[in-house]
């Protein structure tokens, strides 16, 4: 058996003998998600656009102090953990409508697109020049990097503007304790 309409209702549903398997492809998911904050944090730094040289402005988010990751008990069960440091988030998926808004607003150049290196769709940074996709391991990965500092020493100059959005969001976290900004 399958899904069945309700005409007064004007939805679909699924009766008691339905194949909830059949129709898994139409049940709504929640969303992926791995780190979740009751606010977060828009960074704002520079680099210069691999492709063009011009200057760009590129941005991250970050959580604050207090936010949670998905972690795995031994037995392999996930859990939300409280994490007593900030943390950056890179390779940033599945961002609330909270945090859409604010990149769409304050952070332009950074946006969703499709990377090859990854072969996967993330927030990552453009350069406003010429629109060359600025992809994150060179911004969080690399030490010196906007958003990778070298150990013992003051990260690039990075702007932390603060909301008040909850955020909910699929994404790799480092540890941001270079960041006093973030609180």
């Amino acid at each position: 058996m399958g899904a069945k309409w309700d005409k007064d209702r004007k939805a679909w549903y699924a009766p008691p003998a339905a194949s909830l398997e059949k129709l898994a492809r139409w049940i709504p998911r929640p969303p992926d998600l791995d780190v979740k904050a009751s606010r977060f944090f828009l960074l704002r730094s520079a680099d210069f656009c691999w492709s063009c040289r011009s200057p760009a402005p590129v941005f991250a988010l970050a959580a604050p102090r207090g936010h949670e990751e998905i972690e795995e008990d031994d037995a392999g069960q996930p859990y939300w953990d409280r994490k007593p440091y900030p943390s950056i988030l890179s390779y940033l998926q599945n961002p609330g409508a909270g945090v859409l808004s604010a990149l769409g607003r304050d952070a332009p150049t950074y946006r969703r697109d499709y990377s090859a290196t990854t072969k996967s769709h993330y927030f990552m940074n453009h350069c406003a020049v010429c629109g060359a996709k600025m992809g994150d391991h060179f911004l969080h990965d690399e030490p010196g990097a906007p958003f990778c500092p070298l150990e013992g020493e003051a990260p690039i100059a990075v702007e932390a503007i603060e909301y008040p959005e909850a955020l909910e969001a699929k994404a790799i976290c480092s540890v941001g304790c270079h960041y006093p900004k973030i609180k």
